[in-house]
């Protein structure tokens, strides 16, 4: 979810600047647009989910619909995980 929507503001933004409409640019632009976007987030992601279970959105979206707190963080290795549900 965190992928999906920072991809869409990117793309929004990115028309804001150079221009137009997505719907008129060329095969080649959108893949270099598309390339740019995702390779950053690629690599963030790799980063990101090396110390946390799940993205900010995914997390804050548990946190919403089950009405409590969800862990964030990994465990170190060989720790005990707490139960997600009760």
């Amino acid at each position: 979810m965190t992928n999906y929507l920072s991809a869409t503001l990117l793309v929004l933004v990115t028309a804001r600047v150079i221009g137009g409409s997505p719907d008129g640019w060329s095969s080649g632009r959108v893949l270099l647009i598309a390339g740019a976007i995702l390779v950053p987030q690629w690599l963030v992601s790799t980063l990101w989910l090396r110390r946390y279970r799940q993205g900010p959105l995914e997390w804050l979206w548990r946190w919403a619909t089950w009405a409590r707190r969800p862990p964030l963080r990994r465990t170190p290795s060989g720790a005990k995980l707490r139960p997600l549900l009760p």
